[in-house]
């Protein structure tokens, strides 16, 4: 019985998140990088990343982390410390593309046929962001020294 691409993303999203996450962050900002636990008290203040997703599967790649952590994450990136936001948001978009362009090189069936939005970044204090339904729901969070970060998948096969 042959599984759709709904079910083969479903079954491998996990793993092949988790090593592209590893992979991104151990090559290219040089820190060990572990799925976590959702974190129990969050910053108000966060940065949050949407990449969209189109072709074979339409919807978006979203990776959110509070204030410290994303500092942190550019520093690694840029080797500076005490960037400046502007800073921060190329460092953010940058990762998350990363993320999104090592996970979708994992699937052979997402490879070639499901291209990537530039990123788009948003911070502040009060705001939520509204993904599309989808029956690809997922989310996982991640650890890096003392902080962390949240990377969540949702969308739905293509038309």
């Amino acid at each position: 019985m042959t599984m759709t691409l709904s079910q083969t993303i479903q079954q491998q999203f996990p793993a092949e998140l988790d090593r592209a996450v590893q992979d991104v962050f151990g090559t290219m900002l040089g820190v060990e990088c572990s799925p976590g636990d959702a974190p129990l008290k969050a910053e108000p203040e966060s940065f949050s990343v949407l990449i969209g997703l189109a072709g074979v599967i339409s919807g978006s790649c979203m990776l959110r982390a509070d204030k410290t952590s994303s500092h942190y994450i550019a520093s690694l990136l840029t080797g500076a410390e005490g960037s400046s936001e502007d800073t921060v948001k190329d460092a953010l978009g940058e990762v998350c593309n990363m993320v999104a362009g090592t996970w979708k090189r994992s699937v052979p069936e997402l490879s070639s046929m499901c291209m990537l939005s530039p990123p788009t970044v948003i911070s502040g204090t009060d705001y939520s962001l509204h993904s599309m339904p989808g029956e690809i729901r997922m989310h996982r969070y991640y650890s890096i020294g003392n902080t962390g970060f949240a990377v969540m998948l949702h969308c739905s096969e293509g038309q």
